[in-house]
């Protein structure tokens, strides 16, 4: 089996997409900078600027900033509203309920910690997981 982050399957989706264009001309890509803090900077001499390996350097920069903002988003809804939600053909994400009894002290939200996220277990599909054409095993 092989471990797989996060940033390996956004970069494999880019080096083999099945969903989209390969050109990815139907992607807004023209305000992506690839000099960025955080971005590599391994430009050569004379590569042009609109290069394919740029532009799959710019898709894969926009689909991690998608993503992260995209669970950010999901485990606040999923934590403060205590719901499970479920991204069809992808996964669930849930809340993690933890049962324990109410301390008879506690006098309200001054001693709760109600604003703090709580945990958040995901469930990935395995027709998705599949689809990536490698044995994944996920972090725990």
């Amino acid at each position: 089996m092989t471990a797989l982050s996060e940033f390996d399957i956004i970069k494999k989706l880019v080096e083999k997409p099945t969903k989209i264009d390969p050109s990815f001309g139907n992607l807004n890509l023209q305000f992506i900078r690839l000099d960025a803090p955080g971005a590599e900077e391994d430009e050569k001499p004379g590569d042009e600027e609109g290069s394919l390996e740029d532009t799959k350097k710019k898709v894969i920069r926009l689909s991690y900033s998608v993503w992260s903002a995209l669970t950010k988003y999901l485990r606040n809804v999923v934590s403060y509203k205590q719901i499970a939600l479920e991204i069809p053909g992808f996964a669930i994400f849930g809340p993690i309920i933890e049962k324990k009894g109410r301390d008879p002290m506690d006098k309200g939200l001054k001693n709760s910690n109600i604003m703090m996220p709580q945990p958040v277990f995901v469930v990935i599909n395995d027709d998705w997981l599949d689809a990536l054409g490698e044995h994944v095993q996920c972090d725990s």
